[in-house]
């Protein structure tokens, strides 16, 4: 008879405690905090009553201002008056891998800083780059990027980039799909005077390949070491998120005609003598 006691004292043992409850005694599930002390002994807690709660489910499920987790949610966050905070950091740039080093597909975070890659918000790293989520209302909005290095004028010819000179704006990342167009305000010295033939390029890379999507010839007049300044606007569509830009400048150097070499002034921050760009998605 007693081993009979006993045997049934542990199995009731082993059924009351397969739920953990704090603050409550009736948990909705394996393990269930209730942080207001206000849940009901016997019926289920009220939607008010749920807000300060944690729920673990016997499948995994976690819940946070539910005792009732969505089955296909691995965690659901019920609120009224509050909202999700992700970690906040400042990366700097989209390939930057070592504020987070060996970033998983999939990370979650709130960007603090905006550099020529990357502007601020909520950004996540697809296992390449970090992308960020773009608001449908700053899809739009145009951003400043300056010429880091001086860069002087390589030979080419309209319609290629051999030889041209790739300038150095940093990497420039596309945010999301579409359309953008970049305007170009070019500053530099030249190594003579009178008219000049420059080519200016503006190229997609996407898998490492790339391909021209707009070119404009520049005829300016130029002033030698009197600093000569014009603008120009390129476009391009066919973008998808994650491709990254390149800009080539080149000048003309063929048929008899050589033009003067353009020296481009890289001088990063609020200064009138730099070469610089704004470009925007249309």
């Amino acid at each position: 008879m007693k081993k009979i006691i006993l045997t049934i004292a542990i199995a009731l043992s082993t059924a009351i405690y397969s739920q953990t409850g704090i603050h409550t005694a009736n948990p909705q599930g394996v393990f269930h905090i209730d942080g207001g002390k206000d849940n009901p002994i016997a019926e289920i807690p009220s939607a008010t009553q749920q807000k300060n709660d944690f729920v673990v489910t016997s499948a995994g499920n976690v819940g946070i201002g539910t005792t009732n987790p969505n089955s296909d949610a691995a965690l659901e966050i019920n609120a009224t008056n509050k909202g999700f905070l992700p970690p906040r950091l400042a990366l700097t740039g989209s390939n930057d891998i070592t504020t987070i080093s060996s970033p998983s597909i999939g990370m979650i975070v709130y960007n603090t800083t905006t550099s020529a890659t990357l502007n601020k918000g909520v950004t996540y790293y697809d296992g390449t780059s970090w992308k960020q989520l773009v608001p449908a209302s700053s899809a739009n909005s145009s951003a400043v990027v300056d010429l880091l290095s001086d860069a002087t004028t390589g030979n080419s010819l309209s319609g290629s980039t051999s030889g041209a000179t790739v300038l150095n704006f940093g990497t420039i990342t596309a945010p999301s799909d579409g359309s953008y167009a970049f305007s170009f305000r070019l500053y530099g010295t030249t190594s003579g005077t009178g008219r000049g033939i420059f080519y200016i390029y503006l190229v997609r890379v996407r898998s490492g390949s790339e391909t021209l999507l707009d070119l404009a010839e520049l005829n300016p007049y130029c002033f030698g070491s009197d600093a000569t300044t014009y603008s120009v606007t390129l476009s391009g569509g066919g973008v998808v998120q994650g491709d990254t830009f390149k800009i080539y400048i080149g000048r003309y150097n063929g048929g008899g005609a050589t033009s003067p070499t353009w020296t481009l002034k890289g001088n990063p921050g609020n200064f009138a003598n730099k070469t610089s760009f704004t470009w925007w998605k249309i």
